[in-house]
């Protein structure tokens, strides 16, 4: 799947319906949701967008992006992001999120037993 592809999946399980004109603004489709009357577009719809495009570009998964600077503010009306089209360009032009636990893994000291035995020592 594209990236594109990713992310109209994403919407259409967000907004509970498919078969949208992705040029049109995200918070008329979420009006079009069966949850709008009770879930407003802003902030909590929008904060469960970003969490799903979070759990779908997260690592180890294909392509993963970094929306960690991602909020309700990021999206219309406000924010830059307006159209499902709009959000597949903003997604694609996210950089890649870097493998960093693996390093960081990789450097983290280990513990001597003279060093657990002084730190123990020191405590009493």
């Amino acid at each position: 799947m594209t990236i594109r592809d990713r992310v109209v999946a994403t919407v259409k399980t967000w907004c509970g319906f498919g078969g949208f004109d992705t040029s049109v603004s995200l918070a008329v489709l979420w009006g079009r949701s069966s949850q709008a009357d009770s879930i407003p577009f802003k902030p909590q719809a929008v904060s469960e967008l970003i969490s799903k495009l979070q759990d779908e570009f997260r690592p180890p998964k294909p392509d993963p992006r970094n929306l960690s600077a991602w909020n309700p503010n990021s999206f219309a009306p406000g924010g830059t992001i307006d159209t499902v089209d709009a959000l597949c360009s903003a997604v694609a032009l996210l950089h890649v999120k870097p493998a960093v636990h693996a390093v960081a893994a990789k450097a983290k000291p280990k513990k001597t037993a003279a060093k657990n035995t002084a730190s123990k020592g020191s405590g009493e």
